[in-house]
């Protein structure tokens, strides 16, 4: 495939990647919902959950709590975190990716760009 996940798994393609295994690569969104926005995506392509293997689904989610656990410590003002991996219609890039989507306190949003966010989680 040669989608835009596929293309920065392969290194064509610049992101901000924070954390990276043989099989997965978390990296900040490029157009974040919220501030602190990440992507989790398989390095090998899956068009969706359906047709991932249940290992790299376990690794995605091992991933997701070890990332939840350090935004947890690193980001200012945090509220929660969503966690959501959109299917069908909803599913833009269709390559399997789960979002993390820091929700903050009203009125205490961080003044971060992704790079800075990007930083921060990798200096941990």
């Amino acid at each position: 495939m040669n989608d835009i996940f596929c293309k920065i798994v392969k290194g064509e393609l610049p992101a901000y990647v924070v954390y990276e295994t043989e099989d997965i690569m978390a990296i900040m969104d490029a157009y974040p919902h919220t501030p602190g926005h990440l992507l989790i995506i398989p390095k090998k392509h899956y068009t969706t959950i359906l047709d991932m293997d249940n290992d790299i689904n376990t690794k995605i989610h091992e991933a997701a709590k070890f990332l939840i656990q350090k935004m947890e410590k690193l980001y200012p003002n945090l509220k929660s975190i969503k966690t959501v991996i959109n299917y069908g219609e909803e599913q833009v890039v269709k390559h399997y990716h789960m979002h993390l989507l820091p929700l903050y306190e009203k009125d205490n949003i961080p003044a971060m760009s992704q790079e800075e966010f990007a930083n921060l989680l990798k200096s941990e």
